[in-house]
């Protein structure tokens, strides 16, 4: 139809008013009876008019007038007339039905009466009626819990020597550092793990190693030997490498995070309502859990 339109020489501005005018009579046939005196048109015309006006409510007729209002407004200013007729009356052939609309809106009326009722829309699990404590019989005074033994806790630890090569701005070693297991330190033996052929593997040539042993002693105040041991790539969870760690510590939070965005009345309440499921949990703010 566009096509015809164009080859015709016909002005799209003028397409879309008379588009408007025909939207118009259908809101009309919706409300007025007889139209006789209001359009300009033969007896035939009005009763295809009316045909049409009668497939489909009054709602979907004002909506749709909407639209082309919008859109004429727009042909008159665009380098692209067509284009914006083309997208215009695609909209209209996708506008969804105005009852699913109406639908849509009473769910979320009924939505916020609930939350501003009371938050919850789901019914309270009943609390039972506390039982009164049994009788004892009368006992000497509980003695004050003993306080706990201090654990003990090492100053340099190995999240401290991969800190302290990073200050030294040795960001690869650092890294290296992050992506073995610590399996053991002390009498100036540092022993990692790492998985055999692995990218660290590679990495942790004679010069690097001698420069590990530098760094790795000027945090311990004491000369430090270097061993490497080859470990499966399983059994890293029994001593994890700190990259290991944090991404554990993530799993958790992305677990943790989504477990309390399910069990938020407000989303239960919107599951309910409109009878949906959560596909994805985004963290606003990364230091939310």
């Amino acid at each position: 139809m566009l096509q015809k339109v164009d080859e015709l020489g016909y002005a799209w501005r003028q397409f879309c008013r008379e588009l408007i005018d025909i939207y118009r009579l259908l809101v009309l046939f919706r409300v007025v009876d007889d139209l006789a005196e209001i359009a300009e048109a033969t007896p035939d015309e009005l009763q295809e008019l009316k045909t049409l006006a009668d497939l489909g409510p009054l709602e979907d007729h004002q909506r749709a007038l909407s639209l082309l209002i919008k859109s004429e407004a727009e042909v008159a200013i665009s380098a692209f007339p067509r284009l914006l007729v083309e997208m215009a009356l695609v909209r209209l052939a996708s506008l969804p039905a105005g009852r699913d609309v109406s639908a849509l809106v009473r769910k979320l009326e009924e939505l916020e009466r609930r939350l501003a009722s009371g938050g919850s829309a789901l019914p309270a699990t009943p609390v039972a009626s506390p039982q009164p404590p049994p009788d004892r019989a009368v006992s000497d005074p509980p003695k004050k819990p003993e306080a706990p033994l201090p654990v003990e806790t090492s100053e340099k630890g190995w999240a401290g020597l991969v800190d302290f090569v990073k200050s030294k701005r040795r960001p690869r070693i650092a890294s290296i550092l992050e992506q073995v297991s610590p399996l053991a330190s002390g009498d100036g033996v540092l022993k990692v793990g790492l998985v055999q052929n692995s990218f660290v593997d590679g990495q942790l040539d004679g010069e690097t190693r001698e420069l590990l042993q530098e760094l790795a002693a000027g945090y311990y105040g004491t000369p430090i030997k270097l061993e490497t041991t080859y470990i499966e790539e399983g059994a890293a969870q029994t001593a994890p490498s700190l990259a290991n760690q944090r991404k554990n510590e993530e799993s958790d939070r992305q677990k943790r995070l989504r477990d309390d965005a399910l069990n938020h009345p407000i989303v239960k309440t919107a599951i309910e309502i409109f009878e949906g499921e959560v596909s994805e949990v985004k963290p606003i703010d990364k230091g939310y859990v």
